[in-house]
């Protein structure tokens, strides 16, 4: 497989991790993410090319190289990102929100691509994936504020976190 394919869309989840004995969210990390998408539901890997972590960390799930498995019937050509947490109960917090941004801003630069392109899981059936039920990344994040960061970095200078 060669370095690159070509990606239209960058598409934003949330783990939708919720311990409802104990009315929070969960923040899980890479490795927990990755051991529930292989154990339970049978992949050879993690779904998402990248996590952000509570803390704003970027954990690098799938390589970028390989489709990935988050939005069925919508990974050949798509970035898939995990916010950690559960976009339903809890917006992102302000460091996985920079993290994010930064990301995203990145890799719309890598593959060409306008802040547009940056969508939630919930409006991929508008771009052509089948329906979903979800409201992925969740109820609380507002994927047009994210869409207007990252069109704002895009027309600025890079940040740090968008130095390669």
């Amino acid at each position: 497989m060669t370095d690159m394919r070509r990606v239209d869309w960058i598409v934003v989840h949330t783990a939708a991790a919720w311990d409802a004995a104990r009315a929070r969210v969960l923040y899980q990390s890479v490795d927990e993410i990755r051991r529930y998408h292989v154990e339970h539901n049978g992949w050879r890997d993690i779904g998402y090319h990248w996590v952000v972590e509570h803390d704003g960390r970027l954990a690098a799930g799938r390589p970028e190289r390989e489709p990935g498995a988050h939005v069925g019937g919508f990974n050949a050509h798509t970035i898939g990102v995990c916010v950690t947490g559960h976009g339903d109960h809890a917006p992102f917090l302000p460091e996985q929100m920079s993290a994010l941004v930064g990301l995203c801003t990145r890799l719309c630069r890598k593959h060409h691509l306008s802040g547009i392109r940056v969508i939630g899981h919930r409006e991929a059936e508008r771009h052509g994936a089948p329906p979903t039920p979800k409201t992925c990344p969740g109820l609380l994040v507002d994927m047009d504020e994210i869409r207007g960061l990252v069109a704002d970095r895009l027309d600025g200078a890079p940040g740090p976190a968008e130095v390669a």
